[in-house]
């Protein structure tokens, strides 16, 4: 898990995101009035810069044996800046352009184990009979 606080868009003639998205699937949040963004998979968050800046946070990993997660942003398909995080918060500098931000959190030993899916085939119901 990473946690990224005090997210700011330092922009010309606006300030912050058009919209920030953490879906679902990531497990994660965005808290808007605090500016944390918490990121647990794999799966990008989005951010839509208001114009191009400059992004500033303060990044935070939770350990797995030993290691800390990597947050990896892109811009256009491109990886723009790749921060390792650690035990302590440390502030990051980002310049972005006015694009959509992909940020992805990767942690090495966040791996799936097996497919824990259900499939379901042929599924019929029987009524039962007094």
């Amino acid at each position: 898990m990473a946690t990224l606080s005090d997210v700011q868009l330092t922009a010309p003639g606006c300030q912050g995101f058009q919209s920030v998205t953490v879906p679902a699937e990531n497990a994660g949040a965005w808290y808007p009035e605090d500016r944390i963004a918490i990121l647990v998979r794999d799966v990008p968050a989005t951010l839509i810069p208001c114009a191009a800046g400059e992004l500033t946070f303060k990044a935070q990993g939770r350990e797995g044996k030993s290691a800390y997660p990597l947050v990896t942003f892109k811009q256009n398909g491109r990886v723009i800046q790749t921060v390792q995080t650690g035990e302590e918060f440390t502030p990051v500098r980002v310049p972005v352009g006015a694009t959509p931000l992909s940020v992805t959190v990767t942690n090495a030993y966040g791996v799936t184990l097996a497919d824990r899916n259900l499939n379901l085939e042929h599924l019929g119901f029987v009524p039962r009979r007094p």
